[in-house]
């Protein structure tokens, strides 16, 4: 079925971010993948003590400075 469901380019962070990690011999996960592309899309900051895992997008770390 065809006719502007508006769906087409809706994989292309997910894709990119992927390809990306790949490309630096670092593949990521797929799941924090579709996390931080869907927080791209949608112009969001991610919740996380993952730090590494989502260096190129904006997050806020809820846990507090080990020392």
């Amino acid at each position: 079925m065809s006719g502007g469901g508006g769906l087409a380019g809706e994989g292309e962070p997910w894709a990119r971010r992927m390809a990306e990690g790949t490309a630096k011999g670092k593949p990521r996960s797929a799941l924090d993948t579709i996390v931080a592309a869907i927080a791209e899309a949608n112009n969001c900051i991610v919740v996380t003590a993952k730090e590494k895992d989502f260096s190129d997008i904006e997050i806020v770390d809820p846990l507090p400075a080990q020392t």
